[in-house]
């Protein structure tokens, strides 16, 4: 299926930089199956060896949207074509690859952090192993969290108007995310990119730099990390003022949601808000000889540390607090529209 992308999938990847640190050189092989259960047991190394059940990822029959060149195409595909060779380790956190055609081959995730991949250009050993590497990722990139989001460019008032973001619950942080992803469901690249072929009339994004660190690019140097872009606000206006997104302009909810007179810098400490963004790094805790400057705290822990942008409400002063990254006079809020 080379020379294909997916139709739609975007790059509203809210994504990171991998950092790859190895393990070495492994050589996985099959030990046994199981018959009655179907499953089947996989050595890694000495250190890691999976049991590895049947993975059912999709509906018996979907459909699959690709293109070849500007041409798309549309074909349904039975699930057990798809999920052929794909399997899962619930113990360890796996979902690998596997297929054993010409000597057995391993690729995917096996844990939080540990991932496997083929060395095709390696030669195998005297029995016909093959090697593969295995080595960890890293996700951070410019003091970004875990967190991530998806979504689908410029459809919000198609049926594939969906976008997933993910929150810790006490960080607050989960917000930035949403407000991300969601401007990607109306049609905002990431700046510096251009239009998109699948957007009616798309503009996209190329006239404004990815280093200026507005909303939709991740430099997260400034204030403007809370802003969108000049091209994010033409693109909306873009999208709004066309018939097929006419569903922008109808209101549905009948319902408000209550609002709370307590901004989410008051509902948690620095600590816990460093804890919670960087969860998987031990000991993390926010400095406290660093405190609050320029809206941001300095998340520690015992490797490396993050200056992280704080959520609004956080106290930075006398009476103040930070607002959208700048610290100013401290804001009450009406619960009444």
């Amino acid at each position: 299926m080379s020379g294909l992308s997916l139709k739609l999938w975007t790059v509203a990847f809210f994504s990171f930089c991998l950092a790859e640190k190895e393990h070495g050189i492994v050589y996985p092989r099959m030990l046994e199956s199981r018959a009655a259960t179907g499953e089947r047991m996989l050595k890694i190394n000495d250190d890691l060896t999976l049991t590895l059940q049947k993975s059912k990822v999709f509906a018996d029959d979907f459909l699959f949207s690709t293109t070849d060149g500007n041409e798309p195409i549309d074909y349904y595909i039975k699930a057990e074509d798809a999920e052929r060779d794909i399997y899962h380790d619930s113990t360890h956190m796996a979902s690998v690859r596997v297929t054993d055609d010409d000597g057995v081959e391993v690729e995917g995730i096996l844990g939080e952090r540990l991932r496997v991949k083929p060395l095709p250009a390696m030669a195998r050993t005297s029995d016909g192993l093959r090697p593969h590497m295995l080595y960890e990722v890293d996700a951070h990139e410019n003091g970004r969290s875990h967190d991530y989001g998806y979504a689908y460019l410029g459809t919000a008032c198609s049926e594939w108007r969906v976008g997933m973001s993910e929150d810790p619950p006490t960080s607050y942080y989960g917000a930035y995310v949403f407000a991300h992803e969601l401007a990607h469901n109306l049609g905002c690249q990431h700046d510096g990119d251009g239009p998109s072929d699948w957007v009616k009339g798309h503009i996209g994004s190329t006239d404004c730099p990815w280093d200026d660190g507005y909303l939709m690019s991740y430099k997260m140097q400034d204030e403007r990390q809370y802003q969108f872009s000049y091209c994010c606000q033409r693109e909306v206006r873009n999208l709004y003022n066309r018939p097929e997104f006419k569903c922008l302009r109808e209101r549905y909810a009948t319902k408000t949601i209550k609002r709370s007179s307590k901004l989410p810098g008051v509902m948690t400490t620095l600590s816990n808000y460093c804890k919670r963004v960087y969860m998987y790094d031990e000991g993390m805790h926010a400095d406290k000889t660093y405190g609050v400057q320029d809206c941001k705290v300095k998340c520690t822990a015992k490797t490396t540390y993050w200056r992280l942008s704080v959520v609004d409400g956080t106290p930075c002063g006398k009476k103040k607090a930070c607002i959208l990254g700048e610290c100013v006079d401290e804001i009450k809020i009406s619960t009444k529209d």
